[in-house]
């Protein structure tokens, strides 16, 4: 490269530096939302469950020799139902399934619902579904959720700010945090 090339690379390079400075001291005036912001985030790990079944003698008969397993068992997590109601309304009724190509990963919870600044009765329920069809029952798993999780309370939302409900793995219960 030359040295002309050079200089105008230099010169390029400091003039969109100081451009770059310049407009960092341009003020900007953040417009806070009009309303508030409830967020429900957590991660939970389920019950682990597994359904067993004999498999039949035409179903045996058509595997090679080395894959004939007489029982079969579908392994995964339980799914929970988190149903979130705002007084007598409820606002999110989903099933929250696990990740995985196995499905045998942990839960995760994120919903972010706005609402105008007020006071709200909020009533959240994470409760655990059924399992797989002949499941023997979930696995005993001590870390695991409890089967049914609630949270009934008070949450007043200013605007701009959020709420967050939760999950304490250690107190094994949802709880809410807010800053104000």
């Amino acid at each position: 490269m030359n040295a002309g090339r050079m200089v105008a690379a230099a010169a390029v390079t400091a003039a969109a530096l100081a451009g770059m400075a310049a407009l960092s001291y341009v003020p900007y005036a953040h417009e806070a939302g009009a309303g508030g912001e409830l967020r429900l985030a957590w991660r939970a790990r389920s019950a682990r469950i597994e359904a067993c079944r004999r498999r039949t003698a035409e179903e045996l008969a058509r595997l090679p020799a080395h894959m004939r397993q007489e029982m079969v068992c579908e392994r995964g997590v339980a799914p929970y139902r988190l149903h979130v109601a705002l007084g007598d309304t409820t606002v999110v009724d989903q099933l929250i399934v696990a990740a995985g190509a196995r499905a045998d990963r942990p839960l995760y919870v994120f919903e972010a619902l706005a609402l105008p600044p007020g006071t709200y009765v909020l009533h959240v329920a994470f409760t655990r579904e059924g399992g797989l069809p002949g499941d023997s029952g979930a696995a005993a798993d001590p870390r695991a959720a409890p089967p049914r999780l609630a949270l009934d309370t008070t949450v007043t939302l200013a605007a701009g700010r959020a709420a967050l409900v939760t999950y304490d793995e250690d107190a094994r219960r949802l709880h809410v945090v807010t800053r104000h």
